[in-house]
């Protein structure tokens, strides 16, 4: 026996050993287990390299131009291990055709960022039952991998209607307590996953109050002393309308691993216009022995309204449950001559983004 057939003999079966639990049953992955694998390390928190590692492999899968392959682990029922075919640690193109041969191999998987277990920090959540009994073809590296390319996300539009609440200076002629409340419409777009939206919130809002005071006052002196009295009343009101226009900035801090809850933080600025109109009336008439004078009604009215700009800021908190969020905000808004608090709950179909 040569020396090349003892190293043969004992080189192959160790390397063939080696490879079997990452190049046996190796298949292409359909495009919903390429999505999971998506899902799981775009959500994950890790370091900068391996950020950058999964960041060139995203591209590689994305450009349509690789094959991932996927296999399931070997006693490790509900787990594959997924790679790029012909790209052993290697993150651009074309592929090395050394190891481009339809089997996985570790060089070439993929890290699984999410898995704090070092001992299964390559293997993902599968479930390959349904998968077909013969191989999959492995599709020319050359062409368009349509089938495995997952779509962009879109951009998302978010609407949504809530309560306001706005305070304003007090009036002790009528009894306002300078509380105002209203309706809010916030539309907000949101281009990519995790970048910020923007958007404007509408709102409106007012109050009111009025209060009246009854006078009677006798003649004290005179032929009819006693007898002739002036009845009347003093009536005051005021009202308080107002709108506003805001920019909304906000972005979601934090999610699940389902995605099915998000967190998120955002700010409103923008201006407020008031309307503030004040009415005053008083009617008067005298009586004799409780008898009307006739020709001795008077009455006087008057109306003053009086506008005022404000600027507003808020800072919100927005709870995102699947599709739907809460927003609870609160803040100041100011005519810079005094500040006065307002708030709000907004409710919203805020859909997610993959």
């Amino acid at each position: 026996m040569t020396i090349e057939n003892i190293v043969r003999k004992i080189v192959v079966p160790l390397t063939f050993i080696a490879n079997t639990a990452y190049a046996q049953e190796a298949k292409v992955a359909t495009p919903e287990q390429i999505v999971e694998v998506k899902k799981i390390n775009n959500l994950a928190v890790t370091s900068r390299d391996n950020d950058t590692d999964w960041l060139h492999q995203e591209q590689l899968i994305d450009s349509g131009k690789v094959t991932v392959l996927i296999q399931p682990v070997e006693e490790k029922p509900g787990y594959c291990i997924v790679g790029l075919d012909g790209f052993p640690q290697k993150y651009n193109l074309p592929a090395d055709e050394r190891t481009k041969d339809g089997k996985l191999e570790k060089a070439e998987s993929i890290l699984n960022l999410a898995e704090k277990d070092p001992s299964k920090k390559f293997y993902f959540p599968c479930d390959l039952k349904a998968a077909p009994e013969t191989p999959n073809p492995i599709p020319d590296p050359d062409a368009p991998l349509a089938s495995t390319k997952k779509k962009s996300s879109d951009g998302k539009l978010n609407v949504g209607v809530g309560y306001l609440y706005v305070g304003t200076a007090k009036d002790e002629t009528t009894g306002f307590n300078g509380n105002m409340h209203g309706g809010s419409i916030n539309l907000t777009y949101q281009p990519k996953k995790k970048l910020p939206y923007l958007g404007i919130a509408l709102s409106g809002y007012g109050n009111g109050s009025s209060t009246s005071q009854d006078i009677a006052v006798p003649a004290a002196d005179g032929p009819l002393a006693g007898k002739l009295v002036m009845k009347g009343s003093d009536e005051y009101s005021l009202q308080t309308l107002g709108l506003g226009l805001g920019l909304i900035v906000g972005g979601e801090v934090a999610t699940n691993e389902n995605n099915t809850f998000g967190f998120g933080l955002e700010g409103h600025a923008g201006v407020m216009h008031d309307w503030v109109t004040r009415k005053f009336g008083e009617s008067s008439a005298q009586y004799v022995n409780g008898n009307l004078v006739e020709g001795t009604n008077i009455s006087n009215h008057s109306d003053k309204t009086d506008t005022q700009f404000l600027m507003y800021n808020q800072v919100g908190a927005r709870f995102r449950f699947g599709d739907f969020c809460l927003t609870p905000t609160v803040g100041l808004r100011t005519n810079f001559s005094a500040a006065y608090p307002i708030g709000g709950l907004n409710l919203g179909y805020c859909p997610r983004q993959e």
